[in-house]
């Protein structure tokens, strides 16, 4: 698993490349964690992102809570269909704010 951390108008934009398993989850959780901070804005590009496992899943939800808990928000941009489907029938899908693309992502974020 890859990660990129971008900054851009005060919005961290994390690109993750790779499959998000029990083998890669809590390094991404633990990179994410030391990276972010108080009322940070970000956006979660999942476009590379062919296969999440239920750790996974479980490192989306933890992110989330990390950020809101610190008064800050996340959106969640390019989710290929199979994601979106699984975050979908589990129903974490509706604790997220999804959109199509970065663009459509930082705009939520304004």
């Amino acid at each position: 698993m890859e990660l990129e951390i971008q900054e851009q108008n005060g919005v961290k934009i994390i690109h993750l490349k790779g499959d998000l398993d029990s083998q890669t989850a809590n390094d991404v959780y633990e990179q994410l964690q030391a990276k972010l901070g108080a009322k940070d804005r970000v956006v979660l590009n999942l476009q590379q992102v062919p296969y999440m496992s239920s750790a996974g899943i479980r490192t989306l939800l933890l992110l989330y809570r990390s950020v809101l808990n610190n008064d800050g928000k996340i959106v969640l941009v390019n989710l290929q269909e199979p994601l979106q489907e699984t975050l979908d029938i589990t129903g974490f899908l509706e604790y997220f704010n999804t959109q199509e693309s970065l663009d459509d992502g930082l705009k939520a974020l304004k």
